[in-house]
Order: C-alpha cells, then sequence, then structure tokens
C-alpha cells in the first residue's frame, strides 16, 4: 500500500454511524495537540489547514487507537471555539472577576444564584476552573473576534455602528454649515498664492 492508499484510507468516515465518539481524554489530547501546533508556528493563518487536522487525527488514532479523520477534529475544534467564544461572553457579565491564574470566572453567589436562575446552562462556567482555557485561547486568541468587536450572524459587516453614527453627525454638522471655523480659509493673492 503506498502513501496515496493511505491517505486515501485516512480519509474514510468512522465506520457505523459516521459519527466519531469523544471523550475527556481524546478531547484534552486534541485540544493539547493543536495548542503545541499554534506554539511551535505549525499553524500559519486564522484556521487549521486540512494537512494539520489531519496530522491531529493521526496523533489521535496513533494514541488511542480509534478512527478519527480530519473532519471529526475540525468538528470538535468547532465546539472548542463555540465554548471559547461563550466563556469570552460570560467573563463580561455584570459583577464577574476573571482569576488569571486559575482560569475562573468568579461571581459572588447572589449575582450567580440570578443569573442562573436565568441561564441554567452557564452555571458549568463559573466560580471553577475553566478546562483547557489556555489551550483555547492559543488557538483562538488572536484569531477570534470577542467583546465590542464581535458581530452577531444577522448584524452587517463593515463600518462599526458608532462609526457610522458619527459620520452621519459630521455629515449633518457640515451640511448646517456649523463647522465652517474648522474649514480652512480660501487662500487670496495677498497670501501668496
Amino acid at each position: 500500500m503506498d502513501s496515496v492508499d493511505k491517505e486515501d484510507n485516512f480519509e474514510e468516515q468512522v465506520e457505523g454511524s459516521g459519527h466519531a465518539t469523544r471523550n475527556s481524554a481524546t478531547s484534552f489530547f486534541m485540544i493539547n495537540n493543536l495548542a503545541t501546533m499554534v506554539a511551535n508556528g505549525t499553524m500559519t493563518s486564522s484556521t487549521f489547514k486540512k494537512d494539520h487536522l489531519n496530522m491531529c487525527a493521526r496523533a489521535l488514532n496513533d494514541q488511542f487507537k480509534i478512527k478519527y479523520t480530519g473532519d471529526n477534529v475540525k468538528n470538535h475544534l468547532r465546539t472548542w471555539q463555540r465554548k471559547y467564544a461563550k466563556i469570552n461572553r460570560l467573563r463580561k457579565t455584570s459583577a464577574a472577576g476573571w482569576d488569571e491564574d486559575n482560569c475562573i470566572i468568579t461571581l459572588n453567589p447572589e449575582h450567580y444564584a440570578n443569573h442562573t436562575v436565568l441561564h441554567k446552562s452557564d452555571a458549568e462556567f463559573f466560580n471553577k476552573p475553566l478546562e483547557n482555557y489556555p489551550e483555547m485561547a492559543a488557538i483562538f486568541g488572536s484569531s477570534m473576534a470577542i467583546g465590542n468587536f464581535a458581530k452577531g450572524s444577522n448584524e452587517s459587516l463593515g463600518i462599526e455602528d458608532n462609526v457610522l453614527k458619527l459620520m452621519v453627525l459630521l455629515l449633518l454638522l457640515l451640511k448646517m454649515n456649523m463647522l465652517q471655523h474648522l474649514q480652512p480659509p480660501n487662500p487670496t493673492r495677498e497670501q501668496g498664492c
């Protein structure tokens, strides 16, 4: 069997349902493997190339004797990316603190109780160390918009709302001749022009 046949065989889906099963050990191994690629400079853009995903899948297969594909790794990476985005949104929760050393979003008991009444699924992210946060930050930190720079799927791309509002206001003021004193005077012959 030559290397092309091995690569084609590697790309085949897992027998059965086509879904790869994950557990915490494979998940931990995968995120660490990808974070190591980032740290070593293997990842050259904001996303992993197919070769990188396949390298990670091979390492998983060798370590755990499973049949992961690059697509399985890519799908699981999306899960980690959603988790990282959620953590960064929750870090901005009112009254939340951040323990950098232990990667914990801190929230006092009263705020925790009030928040988790409305958002039960957020409870796992508060007041306990966030599993694999440094690895997620290494992988997604420089390539993912968070906070004020993040846009939802229903928001238009391009100029930020505040910038657009400022531009409209400036145009209105110019139109009303309110900014005449900011415009340079017209040159005259006496000034040497």
